[in-house]
């Protein structure tokens, strides 16, 4: 999503641009044949880019009222699962594999490939460190150095669950894990030292993300659960901590 729109794709190859003051739909295309697996926003230009099921990366310009394709690459054979922008640049997973992308001219030469052995499950971009947190089916957190696409770190969070999705706050400071058992993990970037944890009880949880320095996570179930961080770490997040 942008300030404006959002865009969102379905099981049948189908982009759509919503207003996302009324949430009516603006515009729909059709991106192709099988599924749109997953949408990123550029954080400045009027692009945005889709990962779909038939294994192809596409970049889209919205600067205009309708959807614009700018560039149409394909990179696998598998569906294109997660997708973040740099600022220069994409990184996308498929199955095991992950892509680094240049963006500039559009062409999107790959100038690194990772190979993995497990599941990559989400993707989340730190622009003050360039690096990109990809949480695995592995039990593990690994932070890319996306200039050169290779893992920086690693951060071990279990050896019995594995994080379903792992989000940075905008600081840097803390990154927070939702578990295959229902879990969420705080973890200290620097450190990686997990420095809260509080179960949810929820069957699986879908999704995760900072709001206000508090934690919202969405379930399989359909509900949406908000816990609120203990101050300290409020203190931590905002700079105040003495």
């Amino acid at each position: 999503s942008n300030d404006r729109f959002l865009f969102a794709g379905d099981d049948n190859g189908s982009l759509f641009k919503i207003n996302s003051s009324n949430l009516q739909k603006m515009n729909e295309i059709k991106e192709n044949g099988k599924s749109v697996h997953c949408i990123a926003t550029h954080p400045s230009l009027p692009l945005i880019a889709t990962g779909g099921g038939d294994g192809d990366l596409r970049v889209y310009n919205i600067s205009s009222d309708n959807i614009v394709l700018s560039m149409d690459k394909k990179l696998s054979d598998s569906p294109i699962t997660h997708i973040t922008f740099t600022e220069t640049g994409i990184i996308c997973t498929s199955s095991t594999k992950m892509f680094f992308c240049h963006l500039p001219n559009l062409k999107c030469a790959v100038y690194a490939e990772y190979n993995g052995t497990s599941l990559f499950m989400s993707l989340s971009y730190a622009k003050q460190a360039q690096l990109v947190f990809a949480s695995c089916e592995d039990m593990n957190l690994h932070a890319f150095d996306t200039n050169t696409g290779k893992i920086f770190r690693t951060y071990r969070l279990s050896y019995s669950d594995f994080p379903i999705k792992a989000i940075i706050h905008h600081s840097g400071l803390v990154i927070a894990a939702a578990m295959s058992d229902g879990e969420v993990l705080i973890i200290d970037t620097m450190s990686g030292e997990i420095i809260l944890s509080f179960q949810t009880y929820a069957v699986k949880i879908t999704d995760i993300l900072f709001h206000e320095n508090d934690i919202i996570v969405s379930t399989f179930s359909g509900c949406m659960l908000r816990w609120k961080l203990p101050q300290i770490i409020h203190n931590i997040l905002d700079g105040e901590q003495k």
